[in-house]
C-alpha cells in the first residue's frame, strides 16, 4: 500500500527529493510558495548525473498551504532552520501531522529535532536526517 508523503519547504532540495520520490513510484504532496505556479503548470526537472527525471505536472501534487495537504504518513521537512522559529513551524507542519506519522528532518541547526518533536508530540516519530546533493 502506498503511503502519502508530504514534502514540506519546496526548494531545491524538496524539489529534488519530490522528482525522486515521485520516480520510484510515490505519490508526493510538495509544499511550495515561489515556484508554485512553474512547478503546478510545468513538474519537476532533474538534470543529474545519477540520471534524469522528468514528473509531469499530473504525477505531482502541489500546494501553497499545509492545510490543503492534510495528514500524510510521512513529512519530509526540507525547510530553512529559521522556518520553524515561534509559531510558523506549528502552522507548516502541524497540519499534515496525524497520530501516526513520522517526521523526517533534513535541515541544519542545533535543536532542529527538539523542535519538531514539540510540534509532533512524540520524539520517536522524528528522524533527524542528513541531505549531500552537489551541484
Amino acid at each position: 500500500m502506498s503511503k502519502k508523503i508530504a514534502v514540506i519547504g519546496g526548494g531545491a532540495l524538496g524539489q529534488y527529493l519530490s522528482a525522486r520520490l515521485t520516480q520510484a513510484g510515490h505519490r508526493v504532496s510538495l509544499l511550495l510558495r515561489g515556484d508554485y505556479c512553474a512547478v503546478k503548470e510545468n513538474g519537476l526537472k532533474v538534470q543529474s548525473p545519477h540520471g534524469d527525471v522528468k514528473v509531469s505536472p499530473s504525477d505531482l501534487d502541489v500546494f501553497q498551504s499545509p492545510v490543503e495537504i492534510g495528514e500524510a504518513d510521512w513529512v519530509i521537512c526540507t525547510l530553512k532552520a529559521n522556518a520553524l522559529q515561534g509559531s510558523a513551524g506549528k502552522r507548516l507542519l502541524k497540519p499534515c501531522i496525524g497520530p501516526k506519522t513520522r517526521v523526517l528532518s533534513l535541515l541544519n541547526g542545533i535543536g532542529i529535532d527538539e523542535a519538531i518533536s514539540d510540534i509532533v508530540g512524540d520524539s520517536e516519530r522524528v528522524l533527524g536526517g542528513l541531505a549531500f546533493i552537489a551541484a
